[in-house]
């Protein structure tokens, strides 16, 4: 593996390392005891006695420190676990679609890019991940990391760099004849630099100014809007709040739950409200959904008290 070149790398290396000596001591252990077995007991002999107390000593050792072992293997690696899937509320977020046979990423200041992603060392970045076609995994060697991008859900992984350079970005789902020629660069700068890099296309609209456009496009502020007649839930103050659906679930409004009401309308209908909505599907490749979603998303910052939230 190459040089670990984020914060929770080492930790991943950690794991690895203490898993493959402790398997390979057992390993080695075992082996010798069928070879002992083997050798002592190739001329024929009377059955085993009952086991005397120190077998039994034997015997429960074999039981409890493989467990204690394994215990704090897990208990280590489920905490790191946790921390990879909760990401920073100040997480900078970063849009990836994956197609045969590249990788697009949107920045929240407006820039794209194709097979290259430029992120700032030193601050943590969380990528929201779709997939267009068939199944992905984005995959970062040199930071320990790795996350499928999925058809019909959102799926997000964060990082935090910790030194500048270029690192090796991959595919490591097989998703058709041309999946090798499926990678590019990971360029970490320092957290200066990629904000001046991230202003410099000034021309390149964001996510949420793409999203307001396909919105005003698809003329969904006629339902959802405040000031709307039709009665469809509103959007504004939206985000994070707890949504109940016709039938008694309730759900909370995130990414996957606002892609699912733009593409499936059928799959959660807010509790008192009618089944209108068109579906979306085919009509929107996933970065015009994730654009939308991220506008949706902004809408969090405008409040109304009172207001029924739900889309």
């Amino acid at each position: 593996m190459p040089p670990a070149a984020s914060r929770w790398a080492s930790d991943h290396d950690l794991v690895f390392w203490v898993v493959t000596a402790v398997t390979g001591l057992f390993f080695v252990g075992v082996v010798v005891m069928i070879t002992l077995a083997l050798v002592k007991g190739r001329r024929a002999s009377p059955l085993p006695a009952p086991l005397r107390r120190t077998e039994r000593r034997l015997e429960t050792a074999w039981i409890i420190v493989p467990l204690v072992l394994g215990l704090a293997i897990f208990a280590f690696g489920a905490d790191r676990y946790l921390t990879l899937a909760r990401p920073p509320s100040d997480a900078l977020q970063i849009m990836v679609v994956g197609k045969r046979y590249m990788w697009r990423f949107y920045h929240p200041a407006g820039r794209a890019e194709i097979n290259d992603l430029h992120v700032p060392a030193g601050r943590p970045v969380r990528l929201v991940m779709a997939s267009d076609d068939v199944i992905h995994s984005l995959y970062v060697p040199a930071f320990r990391l790795k996350q499928d991008a999925v058809p019909g859900r959102y799926t997000e992984m964060w990082f935090e760099a910790t030194a500048p350079g270029e690192y090796l970005l991959l595919c490591t789902e097989y998703c058709g004849t041309e999946h090798a020629k499926m990678g590019g660069r990971l360029v970490v700068m320092a957290s200066d630099d990629y904000d001046a890099w991230a202003r410099g296309d000034a021309g390149q609209a964001t996510p949420v100014e793409r999203g307001a456009a396909i919105y005003a496009r698809l003329g969904c502020g006629t339902c959802h809007d405040l000031d709307s007649t039709v009665g469809a839930p509103p959007l504004v103050g939206i985000w994070n709040t707890s949504v109940e659906l016709a039938g008694g679930r309730v759900v909370t409004v995130d990414d996957d739950y606002v892609r699912r009401s733009i593409l499936r309308p059928a799959a959660d209908v807010v509790a008192g409200h009618q089944p209108l909505m068109p579906s979306y599907q085919g009509r929107l490749d996933e970065a015009d959904v994730l654009a939308l979603v991220a506008y949706i998303r902004s809408m969090s910052e405008l409040s109304v008290p009172g207001a029924e939230a739900g889309p």
